[in-house]
């Protein structure tokens, strides 16, 4: 099946409404859930010591896709066609108005 082409920007509410239901809240919920598991003073572990590896690899691989995600929801400068992103849901100019500078950190994570 193949999915349907996002409209182009600007974005109708409808649009963003969906897409924010969908995939914005799917990947704070990743980032925040993982954050979670890696956390916590208990360790997610398999049936070996390999396996219990290999889980917490994917755990931090998978922190690390995500919060790259967010960051570039919040800080992605030039969007290719089919990116949807924060300026999206706002007037033209808000956004850069309103946004903080990205912070060390966050440049860090995004370029590692």
């Amino acid at each position: 099946m193949v999915k349907p082409t996002p409209p182009s920007r600007p974005y109708n509410d409808v649009f963003l409404e969906n897409y924010s239901e969908e995939h914005l809240w799917y990947e704070i919920d990743m980032l925040v859930g993982i954050g979670k598991y890696l956390s916590a003073p208990t360790i997610v572990g398999g049936s070996t010591l390999d396996d219990a590896r290999r889980i917490n690899n994917l755990l931090v691989e998978g922190f690390g896709i995500h919060i790259r995600n967010i960051i570039d929801f919040l800080y992605l400068d030039r969007p290719q066609p089919a990116d949807i992103i924060a300026s999206d849901f706002c007037p033209p100019g808000a956004w850069d108005r309103v946004r903080p500078p990205i912070s060390s950190a966050f440049t860090r994570a995004r370029t590692r």
